[in-house]
């Protein structure tokens, strides 16, 4: 059972999200269109780090840009539970890509970060997530401290889902650490916490099993590893209902019934099988949901192509139309200028020819007095004659 237990519990909250996908896939749908409006504040991080918890078991490059987002946001309003959040989030998406050198340098930052702000809730998790580091590098030493430390906080908060949680992994290093005895104790008492939760209580229940059988107690162990299997099929997990035939098979061949042992052998490869199909139908349904939101993308693309093909049109028309409006404009303006001009032209042409006209009044007016004058002071031709005519007789 070498890391096996762990190594479940890691993948649960994948496999469990994979049943309900369509549910998760709404809530992604409505997250990535709410976070691109929102005001920057800290519930934009807490959504930016709810879309890379929904990414980090299958798709670790948007799981690492959304929790990124997160943590740069959580940096310029100085949230710094989201900085520690952020961080821890990328411990895990690292664990998931076996990067265990950089998970560690992550959770440990969160650590440090939590220990200082006191943020107890993230703090357990972290310790948890580090226990689950070492264990994985096999330091077995710094596991337990870790994962005893997680215990702590999470009995002082009362979280009975952490507790059992970190409870099945202590479980799980004693049974590698082969102190039977405290692996039930731990498995035991995760197994309580969880009750009524089905799929929660596979792990310890895979844990107590598997223990038994290490005690040579395998009716005991049968009798749990047969809980297992229904609680699989109840659920339809045909991953945990493999390895729990798998587990069987192991047992039944330590038994030396390599009969039993073969019929469980076919039986994890038929669920192995079905797993792979529906991980495969999962794919699928991926694609199909990222093709369709594509091509949403696309037309939004296309019709803001055109808006803006629209927008250019209307914009050079109400440009022209500005033209030609000014244009007219200064012809108008031009036309009328010039109409001032000639009008006063014509004015000063008419205030002109009345003064000449005037002047040329008062010099014949002036001829003519002269005239009369000079007719007035002269004799006239009859006088003159009359006296000739007489000086002449």
């Amino acid at each position: 059972m070498k890391k096996k237990s762990f190594c479940i519990f890691l993948i649960s909250g994948f496999q469990f999200v994979f049943f309900f996908l369509p549910a998760q896939q709404r809530i992604i749908d409505s997250l990535q269109i709410i976070v691109k409006t929102e005001k920057e504040d800290t519930n934009k991080v807490k959504n930016l780090i709810t879309l890379s918890k929904n990414f980090r078991f299958d798709d670790a490059a948007k799981a690492l840009n959304y929790s990124q987002q997160a943590l740069s946001l959580s940096e310029k309003i100085n949230f710094q539970e989201g900085i520690a959040d952020s961080w821890y989030n990328f411990g895990i998406i690292y664990v998931y890509q076996k990067n265990y050198a950089k998970a560690l340098e992550y959770t440990t930052q969160t650590i440090q970060l939590c220990e200082k702000i006191t943020y107890k809730l993230c703090l357990g998790n972290a310790y948890n997530m580090a226990g689950n580091i070492f264990y994985l590098k096999l330091n077995y030493a710094e596991a337990i401290k870790y994962y005893l430390k997680s215990l702590k906080i999470s009995e002082d908060l009362g979280d009975k889902n952490r507790v059992a949680i970190t409870s099945t992994n202590i479980g799980s290093f004693y049974y590698e650490q082969k102190n039977y005895k405290q692996a039930l104790y731990y498995h035991f008492k995760a197994l309580k916490l969880q009750e009524g939760n089905h799929w929660a209580m596979l792990y310890p229940l895979r844990g107590i099993a598997n223990t038994y059988m290490a005690l040579g107690k395998s009716d005991s162990a049968f009798f749990y590893f047969d809980k297992c299997v229904a609680y699989s099929k109840e659920l339809n997990v045909p991953l945990e209902l493999g390895n729990t035939y798998s587990d069987v098979a192991t047992a039944y061949a330590q038994l030396n019934n390599y009969k039993k042992a073969y019929e469980y052998s076919q039986l994890y490869v038929v669920a192995n099988d079905s797993f792979y199909s529906l991980e495969n139908s999962k794919q699928i349904t991926e694609m199909s949901a990222k093709y369709e939101s594509q091509k949403k993308e696309q037309q939004i693309q296309l019709l803001n192509k055109e808006k803006e093909k629209q927008a250019v049109i209307a914009e050079e028309k109400n440009r022209q139309k500005n033209s030609i409006i000014f244009s007219v404009a200064i012809v108008l303006l031009l036309a009328l200028l010039f109409s001032a001009f000639v009008f006063r032209s014509l004015q000063t042409s008419r205030r002109q020819k009345m003064v000449i006209e005037e002047k040329q009044k008062e010099i014949l007016d002036s001829i003519h007095y002269a005239k009369r004058i000079q007719k007035s002071l002269l004799p006239t031709e009859k006088y003159i004659g009359r006296n000739l005519n007489r000086l002449n007789s």
